[in-house]
């Protein structure tokens, strides 16, 4: 796995923006940085399909970041995920890198949870179907 110089600047300097973000408790440029970090990692896979996916499901994913992030000590435990799924790209791990995805990935699945059990849905508008993260979380 071999990732271009110009993609790991981007991760690098998402993550810095993410951990900003954190020392100051800004959930706004939380989220900014998450996707930020997210869409450079998106990038550098060099996949057209996956980028599309993603681009797809952007609003989606900007929503359930505002909310996993909302969750006490989420943004620190992000950074701390980012920073290891960087250090394994950097030094080109396929293995480690793909565990550090899933442990991610495990961990929004969790705090999505937290998040969502503690607050009532959102009302369904007559004839439209409303997303709900609670709702969303248990299909993951």
């Amino acid at each position: 796995m071999i990732v271009a110089p110009q993609d790991v600047a981007h991760l690098r300097a998402a993550m810095e923006d993410l951990a900003a973000a954190c020392g100051t408790g800004d959930l706004s440029a939380m989220v900014l940085a998450d996707t930020a970090f997210h869409n450079a990692l998106t990038a550098a896979a060099g996949n057209r399909v996956l980028s599309y996916l993603m681009n797809s499901i952007m609003a989606f994913l900007v929503d359930s970041r505002r909310i996993s992030l909302s969750v006490a000590g989420r943004g620190p435990h992000v950074l701390s995920r980012h920073r290891e799924v960087l250090a394994s790209i950097e030094q080109h791990d396929v293995v480690r890198t793909l565990a550090a995805v899933r442990a991610h990935v495990h961990d929004l699945h969790r705090d999505l949870r937290v998040a969502t059990t503690a607050s009532p849905a959102p009302e369904r508008s007559p004839g439209r179907l409303a997303w709900h993260p609670a709702r969303q979380a248990e299909r993951w």
